[in-house]
């Protein structure tokens, strides 16, 4: 299957990744906070929700110190690349109002050149090669 522009590329360890990040959201919240949670995500990408007011109360339901541990990777990991910029205009306005370093911020995530999707660090040269991988087979 070709890849489309905006549409979210999928690695195989994306599965693993998810579960893993849903494992430390449980370990962190009560079930009625997890449900809170898990409603607000669904609003947010049925577009029930803008990116702000998403962002926001996001922010306020996992406190800040969750929310800045798994915001890189639930970003990630959403997949739909129009709502993962929105999101990431959010968390870079948030952080240049509070005046932190943005270097330090996105440490573990990166934009890719080709596709703008948001991608881990870890699998930003996986995500390109599968780009490069397509161009081949053209």
């Amino acid at each position: 299957k070709k890849w489309k522009s905006g549409e979210f590329l999928k690695l195989s360890q994306y599965e693993e990744q998810s579960a893993n990040l849903r494992g430390r959201l449980v370990a962190s919240m009560s079930d009625n906070e997890l449900a809170s949670f898990e409603n607000l995500l669904n609003n947010f990408q049925e577009g029930k929700m803008i990116a702000g007011d998403f962002f926001s109360e996001m922010m306020h339901q996992l406190g800040e110190g969750l929310f800045l541990s798994v915001f890189p990777e639930m970003i990630s990991l959403m997949p739909n690349v129009d709502m993962q910029r929105k999101l990431l205009r959010c968390y870079i306005t948030h952080c240049v109002n509070c005046g932190e370093d943005l270097q330090v911020r996105f440490q573990s995530v990166d934009l890719c050149h080709i596709c703008s999707q948001v991608v881990m660090s870890v699998n930003y040269m996986q995500h390109v090669r599968l780009h490069c991988e397509e161009e081949e087979e053209l």
